[in-house]
């Protein structure tokens, strides 16, 4: 398991992509998703997170402990219109969660759920630094091995790149 520094003060809050493999049967949301790639995300962000959100395409933002039925829906399933109302409802969610005392946070999402969020400002108006570790990383399988030597200590968690950042010593 890999530690936080215990003299860092920085606190983090992870958005992680919802899976399309479900239980059959109404679960907490941390527990509906079921393949490995959810868990490998939901475990990052319990691990590094102060707190963790499940990006979906059908309830927008949801606490991993909410209690939801199985569903079937993808962003990809969506039309043009369909996903700017669920990128301005999701933006607006993300912008009402308690940012108090939150200053980075990971964004996990494949760029078929980030891209209409970042252009609709999800990121960009609340107050902690946002970091999007995916896009560096291609592919489930490249994520998949970040996010392990994350967890085991192999790989540094992402940094905003400010100058903030880089003058208090992160980088």
């Amino acid at each position: 398991m890999s530690e936080i520094d215990p003299h860092s003060t920085v606190s983090r809050r992870v958005l992680i992509g919802c899976g399309s493999a479900k239980r059959e049967e109404t679960s907490a949301a941390r527990d509906l998703y079921t393949s490995d790639f959810f868990r490998k995300r939901e475990r990052y962000g319990a691990e590094f997170g102060h707190d963790f959100y499940i990006i979906s395409a059908k309830h927008h933002v949801l606490d991993p402990d909410e209690s939801i039925a199985p569903y079937d829906r993808t962003i990809t399933e969506l039309d043009g219109e369909a996903v700017t109302e669920w990128a301005e409802e999701t933006a607006s969610q993300i912008r009402s969660l308690d940012w108090e005392g939150i200053d980075i946070v990971d964004v996990l999402l494949g760029l078929d759920y980030l891209q209409p969020l970042k252009e609709h400002g999800a990121f960009t108006r609340i107050p902690a630094t946002p970091t999007f570790p995916f896009q560096e990383h291609a592919g489930n399988g490249e994520q998949k091995q970040w996010m392990k030597q994350c967890l085991t200590g192999a790989a540094s968690l992402p940094q905003p790149e400010t100058e903030q950042t880089t003058i208090m010593g992160y980088f």
